[in-house]
């Protein structure tokens, strides 16, 4: 396991694999399982802040480093509202942090995205009960799965 952290991006782990056991691009790459890194989002909005434009800044560079790696960018919304507009809205919030891993130099061939609305939420709350905000916020968010190539 390599930390991210000792890479000055956070606390997240991420399982590294001998490349002699990761599949070609071809056959379709292993998804690592879990979010990697995460972008919460405001309700109802894709804005990102200062904060998530330097570590996505800084998750481009890392990236680059290794252009036989992809990142899947993943939107999600909370269950308040309709499915449709939540979906929409995750797409939106995809688009928005792969737009920013292009502009900080990542090429558009390292990066996939799509939205899947608020079939996943992080949290969920007992049928016929409202959830508070604060467990609707952590569901608002973009993950960003990183897709491992082979290794020169």
């Amino acid at each position: 396991v390599r930390m991210l952290a000792a890479m000055g991006l956070g606390a997240w782990t991420i399982p590294c694999r001998d490349a002699s056991t990761l599949p070609t691009l071809a056959s379709q790459k292993q998804e690592v399982e879990g979010p990697q890194w995460l972008v919460f989002h405001p309700a109802g909005s894709a804005a990102l802040d200062r904060e998530d434009e330097r570590r996505l800044t800084q998750w481009a560079a890392q990236l680059r480093a290794h252009p036989e790696d992809r990142v899947l960018v993943v939107g999600h919304a909370s269950t308040d509202g309709p499915e449709a507009a939540n979906v929409a809205l995750a797409e939106e919030r995809a688009r928005s942090v792969a737009a920013r891993l292009e502009f900080a130099g990542l090429p558009s061939s390292q990066i996939r995205f799509e939205g899947r609305g608020s079939r996943r939420p992080l949290t969920t709350c007992p049928a016929g009960m409202d959830c508070p905000e604060d467990l609707q916020a952590r569901s608002r968010r973009t993950e960003l799965l990183l897709l491992f190539g082979d290794r020169p």
